[in-house]
């Protein structure tokens, strides 16, 4: 993996509720962006790190807590030295911001009606997506990007994980693996 790329966690779980939230949201269930190995004040090695959000908020944490886990690698294709000590810059600064809260509300607002909404194509009006410091997973990682001008999804409709899964111009697939 390289610094930047996307993570998309695949649901293949076999329990019952992961089944559920399969048949609902799809195959993909979360998304995260590997940062690469950082230098970690304190310590004696660097250690490889994640950005995503938790139940708490955008946080960066280790690969370690998240072994094992199968990920479908996606890579943004607009790539630079420069660039991608800014991006990774905008996360740690996301993520320091006290007010980087989860956003329970805005999951079932906006992301599960939209899911629910794509799944039996019934056609309903969205309530109004706007964004705001509060974020979901997909939302945390485009919001990397989104503030240093890249559009690598629409700004106007809330994203999903699945959003991420797919090659587009500026998404490239690299591999499905499991995280060591």
């Amino acid at each position: 993996m390289k610094p930047l790329d996307i993570l998309v966690c695949i649901n293949d779980r076999k329990d019952l509720f992961s089944k559920v939230k399969r048949w609902a949201m799809g195959r993909y269930e979360h998304v995260e962006m590997y940062l690469g190995v950082l230098d970690v004040p304190g310590t004696e090695k660097d250690i490889p790190m994640l950005y995503e959000t938790d139940n708490r908020g955008v946080v960066i944490q280790t690969v370690k807590h998240k072994q094992r886990r199968h990920v479908r690698v996606m890579r943004f294709t607009v790539r630079s030295k420069q660039r991608t000590e800014e991006l990774i810059q905008t996360a740690v600064d996301i993520a320091s911001e006290s007010s980087s809260y989860y956003d329970w509300k805005g999951l079932v607002k906006f992301a599960a009606l939209r899911v629910l909404r794509e799944k039996f194509g019934v056609y309903r009006p969205l309530l109004k997506y706007k964004r705001d410091r509060r974020m979901i997973c997909s939302e945390a990682v485009a919001e990397v990007f989104w503030r240093n001008g890249m559009l690598i999804l629409p700004k106007n409709i809330i994203p999903v994980p699945a959003d991420f899964a797919n090659p587009t111009d500026k998404l490239a697939y690299i591999e499905e693996t499991h995280l060591k």
